[in-house]
């Protein structure tokens, strides 16, 4: 988390699960399928997601469904009130019982935020992120949220930007969870038996942004390498994890990098991110790779904007998937990319325009970012329990950032 989120262009989309994505000020937002002040295109519905009683900022940066009517949301806010710390930060968490969002209570840690979440059961689910210079990882038992022991590698340096990116929990003891240290120099794997973590990788070679794992004895992390700045990828298979071989889009121009992954079977994998290619006026462009349990493909994904970039993926099958980003439509707006693979090709998705759907949003105009974008909202992550179900987050800005929370159906 070294760098600061500011202004969205989709030219830096690809970065924000390793961002430290403080924002001056925000107010949290969802998807979802019903509610007041919502709009709907294609199945997609979108409205505020509730604040809290205190704040001065606010994001929501995962999701994870359990069920249609069970989600948790994760992220930070900054509360304002903290006596000599006004852009001090504290995790937020937000749960969906399927009739509404509410604010959920958590250990308050001053200078902390949640990155990553995954829940194995309504009842069980893990989150984490970053705390003071070091990690953090909460864990849900039904009843309340505790902070969860974590191991801490004996060569991180607090003074540098640490932080965990993103969880799995193939069931309710067994989690994986992956991010980077040392200012995103060194990756890091770890894994959770329900009491404790163990380290599982510690190694050179840039950062790991999202993981899923189909069984707690096959799993995928993804990320990008700090040396060539190329998309990596890493499988466990019950043994030990082992990078793969990634094929990278041709003419690159600036890096490629994966920013998530979804398995639904030790041979069944997406992967998402986004590459600049030599396309004229193409800033960059979104990615997919398919792994079939022998070998990664590139596969043709859809780039309705002059800039694309996907940064989550969610199966529920091997031929049932949506990704989720951003997209700068004309060189001047950014609006919310969605897309699904249904096994052969990507379809865009309808996704409604915060900036003209949502009650009380102010109008989406450029606020003077150094890219002159005008930020009308991009999804950061998302959660599908069926192929027609999905619930993402993302994030409005204008003005200021306003997250949201989403539902398709």
């Amino acid at each position: 988390m070294a760098a600061t989120r500011v202004t969205l262009s989709v030219a830096r989309l690809a970065r924000v699960r390793i961002a430290m994505r403080l924002v001056a000020c925000c107010a949290p937002l969802a998807l979802v399928l019903t509610g007041t002040g919502s709009a709907r295109a294609a199945g997609w519905t979108v409205e505020r997601a509730p604040q809290p009683a205190s704040w001065t900022g606010a994001e929501l940066d995962a999701v994870s469904c359990a069920s249609r009517t069970a989600c948790v949301a994760v992220g930070y806010d900054r509360p304002g009130n903290i006596p000599g710390r006004p852009n001090a930060t504290v995790p937020l968490i937000e749960r969906f019982d399927g009739a509404g969002w509410r604010v959920e209570r958590s250990p308050t840690l001053v200078d902390s935020a949640l990155d990553g979440v995954s829940c194995a059961s309504r009842t069980v689910c893990v989150a984490v992120g970053w705390h003071a210079g070091g990690l953090l990882a909460e864990r849900f038992d039904g009843q309340r949220w505790s902070i969860q022991r974590i191991a801490t590698p004996g060569d991180m340096n607090p003074r540098l930007a640490n932080q965990l990116t993103a969880v799995s929990c193939p069931s309710r003891t067994i989690c994986v969870a992956v991010g980077a240290f040392n200012d995103s120099s060194r990756m890091l794997i770890e894994r959770f038996n329900g009491q404790r973590s163990s380290i599982q990788l510690n190694a050179n070679g840039g950062e790991l942004d999202d993981v899923s794992c189909a069984s707690q004895n096959a799993c995928v992390t993804v990320g990008m390498t700090d040396v060539n700045s190329v998309a990596v990828a890493e499988r466990f298979d019950g043994q030990r994890w082992t990078r793969q071989s990634v094929p990278q889009p041709t003419n690159l121009t600036i890096p490629a990098e994966f920013d998530g992954v979804s398995c639904t079977a030790a041979d069944a994998c997406i992967a998402v991110g986004s590459w600049a290619g030599p396309c004229d006026g193409c800033e960059q462009l979104a990615l997919a790779e398919r792994f079939d349990g022998i070998r990664w493909r590139i596969v043709n994904v859809r780039n309705p904007g002059m800039d694309n970039a996907l940064l989550s993926v969610s199966c529920t099958s091997a031929d049932a998937c949506v990704a989720v980003g951003g997209e700068v439509t004309d060189g001047s707006t950014a609006l919310p990319l969605a897309e699904r693979w249904n096994g052969i090709g990507w379809s865009a998705q309808a996704i409604p325009n915060p900036a003209v759907s949502v009650s009380g949003l102010p109008p989406c105009v450029n606020a003077g970012s150094e890219d002159s974008i005008a930020d009308c909202g991009d999804f950061i992550d998302v959660s599908c329990v069926s192929a027609t179900v999905c619930t993402a987050v993302g994030l409005y800005t204008d003005p200021a950032p306003v997250p949201l929370i989403a539902r398709r159906s």
